[in-house]
């Protein structure tokens, strides 16, 4: 969505009032070494964020919020400056990530035109919606604890970037972040289709079981937990307890999209909620179970890390479990399963895995077979040089050496926001125009972008669409209508 400066001030006019105030006096924001009451108002009233005071609560001690007030000349002299902050050790950085929402109210504070306040801890894919909605080039997010603790100053540069290109104040820019953009994702994701499209395991430690489990659970119980990334809202996630007794007995629903969090020490997260409990159908029993006895984890013992995809096979087999355990128990209880998951993700780990476990099965949804693209076809670029598209369809050569594409697609592991979007986009459009090619189409994981030759490849023309929303007949009939036009006549 293109930001209008406009939208946000007639927000700012209206419903925007007190979001603007708070932030206009960044004392509001801390009180000597703790949370203000005003900041603590703030964030249960009007962010509505959950858990933020205990998150808050759990940042390091370590960390007194007390800085020089330099007069910076630039971002860089500042990020230069507080850069030094970053630490050498990997433990070091490990065990302060969570400070990171405590310091950077504290750096607010006192350096308001540079500094952003982060007040989304353990929420980071809400921030992640908002860059992603607003074209702010947020970059992504670094393996290594040193790094992944210096990331918020990744993300103060692309605030700050955002903010003077828009011609904002540091507390309109705020107010823009935690009120007028946050309104519309939480929206957005309200409104998102939360049929599930896949089924997940997720272990539960014997804490996580005293904690979380032991107890009745409230069909309206929220938690955070151990996730992926591509997990989606709606998708159902099946809880494994190793203790007391090794055993599912509950089924969940991902209430936010799966996520990296870079200032938790265990980044992959989702949210989960709706849950139902069941009779407990032991490890055992899924060992001798024809089904569940054949999975790799039954066999590795349910040894490994949450995240693991279940079929709706084995979803219907442990229903059948569970009927033997008790069979007064009411299976309508629980949800149902996925119709068909068209895409099975997996580890999306380097550009191939999009290539494989995105792109291909993505086109034999639409029609097309094995045979019927060639990938990394040579292209004479020039005399002596020569480009490779990832995977062309309806190539023709002539005798001369002169060849001629229907469809271009040019895959990447990640497009994370609109500026590389456009160098991407470049790049296909080069292959597309050599080729004389109808179509050019952009994969990552984060979906895929389709321009065409009838409306000049214009880069603010072209469609975008989600895997999620690729999982859908009707948009799979579209596409295919538009890759494949003389489809009806075959």
């Amino acid at each position: 969505m293109k930001f209008r400066k406009h939208y946000l001030q007639d927000y700012l006019r209206l419903e925007g009032v007190k979001v603007k105030a708070f932030f206009d006096n960044p004392n509001n924001l801390i009180a000597g070494d703790g949370m203000s009451k005003e900041l603590s108002y703030f964030l249960d009233e009007i962010l509505r964020v959950k858990d933020y005071v205990a998150a808050y609560e759990e940042s390091s001690d370590a960390w007194t919020i007390e800085f020089s007030t330099p007069q910076y000349n630039s971002f860089e002299e500042f990020a230069n400056d507080i850069g030094g902050l970053c630490f050498i050790s990997d433990m070091e950085a490990k065990c302060c990530l969570r400070s990171i929402p405590r310091l950077s109210i504290g750096l607010f504070k006192v350096y308001p035109e540079y500094a952003f306040p982060y007040l989304l801890p353990q929420h980071f894919y809400m921030l992640q919606a908002i860059c992603r909605e607003f074209d702010i080039d947020l970059p992504n997010i670094p393996s290594d604890n040193v790094a992944r603790f210096g990331y918020y100053l990744d993300i103060c540069r692309a605030m700050y970037d955002f903010r003077v290109r828009n011609g904002l104040s540091p507390s309109e820019m705020c107010a823009f972040i935690y009120g007028f953009a946050l309104r519309d994702v939480r929206q957005m994701l309200a409104d998102c289709d939360k049929t599930p499209s896949r089924i997940f395991m997720v272990y539960a430690s014997p804490t996580d079981q005293e904690k979380v489990l032991s107890g009745e659970l409230k069909s309206d119980a929220i938690c955070i937990w151990q996730g992926r990334e591509n997990m989606r809202i709606g998708d159902l996630v099946l809880m494994y307890e190793r203790a007391p007794s090794s055993g599912f007995a509950s089924v969940w629903k991902a209430v936010s999209p799966g996520f990296d969090d870079p200032f938790d020490l265990y980044p992959g997260k989702v949210f989960l909620g709706n849950p139902v409990k069941f009779p407990h159908v032991s490890f055992n029993k899924l060992a001798d179970d024809p089904v569940w006895g054949g999975k790799s984890e039954v066999k590795a013992n349910m040894q490994g890390g949450s995240g693991r995809v279940c079929s709706v096979k084995e979803y219907e087999a442990l229903k059948a479990l569970i009927h033997k355990e008790d069979p007064s128990f009411d299976l309508d209880k629980l949800p149902k399963p996925p119709t068909e998951a068209v895409f099975d993700f997996g580890a999306l780990e380097v550009e191939h895995d999009v290539e494989v476990k995105l792109l291909e099965p993505l086109l034999v949804n639409l029609g097309f077979k094995v045979g019927d693209w060639v990938c990394q076809y040579s292209v004479r670029i020039g005399r002596d040089n020569a480009s490779r598209p990832d995977y062309v369809i309806g190539l023709k050569e002539s005798v001369r050496g002169h060849a001629t594409a229907d469809l271009v697609f040019e895959a990447k592991h990640t497009i994370p926001n609109k500026r590389q979007r456009e160098k991407d986009y470049g790049q296909a459009l080069a292959y597309a125009g050599i080729l004389s090619a109808r179509i050019a189409t952009l994969v990552s994981k984060e979906g895929i972008w389709i321009y065409k030759r009838e409306d000049n490849f214009d880069f603010d023309k072209g469609e975008e669409y989600s895997w999620a929303e690729l999982e859908k007949p009707d948009v799979i009939a579209k596409l295919g209508c538009m890759y494949r036009p003389n489809m009806l006549a075959e």
